[in-house]
This record gives structure tokens, sequence and C-alpha cells, in this order.
């Protein structure tokens, strides 16, 4: 909600996007740091919003999931958000390297805001994919592993850092 008050106030509105949210597991508890995934959500909707044309719409859906988030791991709940634009999809030949440092389409722009954002989202053992089919829109899916344990009393850094960011 703060990261969708930020790009409201942004200068990405004078495109006039609309933004919904809707959210099936309010309360969710994820370990993870919340600066970093403020910045994941934002640089994720900012590309979204510029890759729409003005009146567009970036729709957010967040729940709970079961998935496999790498070939080593057992499938495990999961909270997956996922941002969907109805901008142009994104080119095949574009897609595999979305996530390269560096890498940009456009004029201006660093390469960066994915990058980090894939690197920030592996750091919490999560996962991000990309669905881009042509004649549909665009959906970003962020995974990440819902916290599955207790924390201890005896451990007050780990409910500190719980608190930072406890709930979606």
């Amino acid at each position: 909600k703060e990261v969708v008050m930020l790009l409201r106030h942004s200068s990405i509105q004078e495109k006039n996007i609309s933004i919904d949210i809707e959210c099936a597991c309010p309360g969710a508890r994820i370990l993870a740091d919340d600066e970093q995934i403020r910045q994941v959500f934002l640089n994720i909707m900012i590309n979204a919003c510029e890759a729409m044309e003005p009146h567009g719409t970036l729709s957010i859906a967040i729940g709970n999931v079961r998935a496999q988030l790498d070939e080593e791991r057992t499938e495990e709940n999961c909270i997956r958000i996922d941002f969907e634009n109805d901008g142009s999809p994104i080119p095949a030949d574009v897609l595999p390297r979305l996530f390269e440092p560096f890498f940009t389409t456009k004029e201006g722009g660093t390469g960066l805001g994915l990058a980090i954002a894939a690197r920030i989202i592996e750091s919490h053992r999560g996962q991000i994919k990309v669905d881009s089919p042509k004649g549909s829109s665009t959906v970003f899916s962020v995974f990440i592993p819902v916290m599955s344990r207790q924390l201890e009393p005896e451990c007050p850094e780990e409910i500190e850092i719980l608190q930072t960011f406890a709930c979606i």
C-alpha cells in the first residue's frame, strides 16, 4: 500500500494509471527486509506503468500458493504477488534478458531496476517470473516463502527483523 501511495503521487500518475489491489491473504507473514521489498515492488510497478499507455490499469493480486522455488527445494507455502499491466507484451527476444544488469530497452534507462529486484528476491529465498504472451497482458509474479516456524523469545534479533516487514 505504501508503494502504491508513492506511485500515485509521482510523475507516473500523469498517465492516469489505475491501480487495483486484491489481497486474498491479509496478514500473511514473511521474514523479509521491508525496505528491500518496497524497492522490489517499486521497481516492478514503475516498469509496469512506463510500459502502459495513458489510462492503463495495473492490477496487483496477493495470495497464498504452494510453489517449488528451485530444483533443490520441495514445495513450500509462499506469498505470490502478481503485478499485471495492460501494456504491450514484452518481445520474446527481450524476455530472457530482463533481469540482466545494464540491459534496458528504455531510452535513458539504466537496466538496473529489474536486476536489483531479482537479486533482492533471490536473497529472500524467493523467485520472480514473467509471463508476457503475445496478445495478452504482462504479469510479473513474485514468490516469497511464508514464515513457517515460530520465533524463539531467546532470539530478539529475529523478532526485530520480522517486525520490520511482518504482514502483507
